[in-house]
This record gives C-alpha cells, structure tokens and sequence, in this order.
C-alpha cells in the first residue's frame, strides 16, 4: 500500500513538470498522496505538511521565472525524495510468495 501511495504522489508530482501550464491547484493531489504516505510510513506528517506548503506559498508568486521554478523543483525535488525512496525499496524487495505463485484465496 505505501508504495502505491508514494506512485501516485510522484505521479501527480510530475506532472507539475510536464503540464504547459501550470495552475495553483495542480499540486493538492500530489500533496494529499505524500501526506497520506508520510503518515503510513512514518506515523508523522510535519516535513511533507511543511515543504508543501512552502510550495503553495511561493505558487502564485511570480518574480523570475528562472527563480520561481528552481524554488518549486527544489521543493518538489525535496517532497519527491521519501516516496522514490519508498519505490525503490519496493522494487528491491523480493515477493515472498515468488514470481508466477498464485494470489491468495480469500
């Protein structure tokens, strides 16, 4: 379940990125689905609630747009980091059962 979770954080992360436009609520889902995998995994949800809202602080301020996105991608980059981890570990991590085994009845 966390490495789900932490899936559909970064995918709705990236698409921050990818999008050609980039609205001031693009980054709720994303923040909902890390804050949510925060608190599975760790039982706290202090650093993703503060690094996320720094970012949605900072969203609708427009200064430089060299400065604006290397803010947001350093915060992104930063909220991004526990979830990779979390895939990755996953990804590491033999199944128990082996690969091809039946799913459990039930």
């Amino acid at each position: 379940m966390p490495a789900v979770l932490a899936a559909l954080g970064l995918a709705f992360l990236l698409r921050l990125v990818l999008e050609p436009v980039v609205f001031g609520y693009y980054p709720h889902p994303a923040l909902a689905f890390l804050v949510i995998h925060e608190h599975v995994t760790t039982g706290r949800v202090r650093r993703t609630l503060t690094l996320g809202t720094a970012m949605l602080v900072l969203f609708p301020f427009h200064f430089s747009p060299a400065d604006w996105w290397a803010a947001e991608v350093s915060l992104g980059a930063a909220l991004a980091v526990p979830a990779i981890r979390e895939l990755r570990q996953a990804r590491l991590t033999p199944d128990p059962q082996g690969p091809g085994s039946p799913a459990p009845a039930g």
